[in-house]
């Protein structure tokens, strides 16, 4: 029968066995919850960066400043690191004050709260490491996407100025263009593959099973390389070709090294989470 509160305490705080479990959060799992933010942060700022790019370029008739797409992808790079720390400083901090606000519930001049309150108090990592797992798949699928129709774009422009012109980024817009007009099916098939690797790695790690990697990369490059050859073919088969270099060079990588991060990283997030007893959250 109900008396009081201190007395429900006691009751409830006997009846689980379990000792008292520490209400810190394990700073790597605050880290990894941060990194998650900052890596989906900042490849929504790159995406913008690049979506003013094209608005820009699209108004180079009615202003006298000539745009450059180039421009915009270099900023991509430049401006990336420090996107990614700022962010991952406000995620921090963010997080550090959410868990002080809902770590507060627990202060009490009751002896028999206070033991009941650290018990349950287990909730607060439990709850951080849902909040990092939801992150998991977005985290993961617009960066590997935007690095995937990039990364050659970048790779293109650094082999033109090295062993081309170190004037090249100049006329970049035009190679860009055309590697879109000629090859976009190809940019297209990579970013539908990027993403899809990374929905089945997910898959394949809650299956219990070990992430396929550089095989799928493989795979990708192969059908790129088929999507790059319409019309890309039509030019004595240039582009295709250009299509298979530069895939070569990346895909299999990224793909593999995609896999192991993310396995990796699913890892460490479970075994920062601990076993709340009463199994629900804050």
């Amino acid at each position: 029968m109900y008396r009081d509160e201190n007395a429900a305490a006691t009751i409830r705080a006997a009846e689980n066995r379990s000792e008292p479990a520490s209400p810190v959060v394990p700073a790597g799992l605050t880290r990894t919850y941060a990194m998650r933010m900052a890596r989906l942060g900042t490849a929504v700022f790159a995406a913008v960066i690049l979506l003013l790019s094209g608005l820009l370029l699209a108004l180079n008739p009615w202003w006298g400043f000539r745009w450059r797409m180039t421009y915009g992808l270099i900023a991509v790079w430049v401006l990336g690191g420090p996107a990614f720390a700022a962010i991952f400083w406000i995620a921090r901090s963010k997080v550090r004050q959410r868990l002080s606000s809902l770590s507060k519930r627990y202060l009490t001049d009751s002896p028999a709260l206070q033991r009941l309150m650290r018990q349950e108090s287990g909730a607060l990592p439990v709850w951080l490491g849902e909040q990092t797992e939801r992150l998991e798949r977005h985290s993961w699928l617009l960066p590997v996407t935007l690095i995937a129709v990039i990364l050659p774009l970048t790779l293109h422009l650094i082999v033109g100025i090295v062993f081309y012109d170190r004037h090249y980024a100049r006329d970049f817009d035009k190679w860009m263009l055309m590697s879109m007009a000629l090859v976009g099916a190809a940019h297209l098939t990579v970013a539908i593959f990027s993403a899809r690797h990374v929905i089945l790695v997910q898959r394949e790690l809650d299956a219990g099973k070990i992430p396929v990697g550089a095989k799928r990369g493989w795979v990708a490059m192969g059908l790129s390389v088929a999507a790059g050859c319409v019309p890309g073919a039509l030019l004595i088969g240039i582009p295709p070709l250009i299509v298979a270099a530069t895939g070569t060079v990346y895909l299999p990588l990224l793909f593999s090294q995609v896999a192991r991060r993310m396995a990796h990283e699913r890892d460490r997030v479970h075994s920062l989470i601990p076993t709340y007893p009463f199994g629900k959250t804050v």
